[in-house]
C-alpha cells in the first residue's frame, strides 16, 4: 500500500497536533510524515480557539503560538465553483457549514482529510 502523502487537516485536528494529541503522534511524528494541508478558514479557526485551548488545558498559550508558527502546514484556498465545493456544501452544509471548505479542499486536490 502506497503511504499517505498529502492531507488536508482540519482545525480540531490541528489544535490536537499543537497539543501534542493522537493526531501529532500518527502523522507529524511519523518518519515518512505526509505534507499538510490547511484551509484559509480552518487556519483562522485555529488562531481563535488557541489561547482559549491553552486556557483550558492550562498550557502555555506562547509556546502554542511557537508551535503553531513553526508547523509545517500550507495554507490552501479551494474552488468556491464546481463539483468539490458542490458536494462538500452538500454533505456538510447543515451539520458544520464551517467545515465545508476544509471537504472542498480535500476532494480539489484528491487529498486524504484528516478530521477530528
Amino acid at each position: 500500500m502506497k503511504p499517505i502523502e498529502k492531507i488536508v487537516v482540519d482545525a480540531n485536528a490541528l489544535l490536537s497536533i499543537l497539543i501534542g494529541g493522537k493526531a501529532a503522534r500518527r502523522i507529524v511524528l511519523h518518519p515518512k510524515a505526509p505534507k499538510l494541508y490547511v484551509a484559509m478558514q480552518a487556519y483562522s479557526e485555529v488562531e481563535k480557539y488557541l489561547p482559549i485551548l491553552a486556557e483550558r488545558k492550562k498550557l502555555n498559550e506562547q509556546l502554542l503560538w511557537s508551535i503553531w508558527r513553526m508547523l509545517p502546514v500550507e495554507i490552501l484556498t479551494p474552488s468556491t465553483n464546481g463539483p468539490a465545493w458542490e458536494k462538500a456544501w452538500e454533505c456538510l452544509h447543515q451539520r458544520d457549514p464551517d467545515d465545508v471548505p476544509t471537504l472542498a479542499l480535500a476532494l480539489e486536490h484528491h487529498f486524504f482529510l484528516l478530521a477530528h
